[in-house]
């Protein structure tokens, strides 16, 4: 038993892989191989594993976006609230 971790999945949402953009072409020939291994009764490659391992888009629009949002919510709420530390202790 095992699993393959697969990140971004809202970028798919719901979409046909296919549908889903070029982002996702290895994805594609993932599961095509996993499903002729199953089919077959065979063990899944190492290909296979070393195709998942590599990120199937470059982290730095997530930097970058996940950045803008923050700094927008922190001007949105307020620093304070932002970075305010969750209470530990409720009494």
């Amino acid at each position: 038993m095992g699993g393959f971790g697969v990140s971004p999945g809202t970028l798919i949402d719901g979409k046909e892989l296919a549908k889903a953009g070029g982002t996702y072409k290895r994805l594609i020939k993932l599961l095509n191989i996993i499903a002729e291994k199953i089919a077959a009764n065979d063990d899944i490659p190492a290909d296979a594993y070393k195709l998942i391992s590599k990120p199937f888009m470059s982290p730095k629009p997530y930097r970058f976006f996940g950045n803008m949002i923050q700094k927008n919510t922190v001007k949105q709420i307020g620093k304070d609230k932002f970075y305010a530390k969750p209470l530990l202790n409720r009494e």
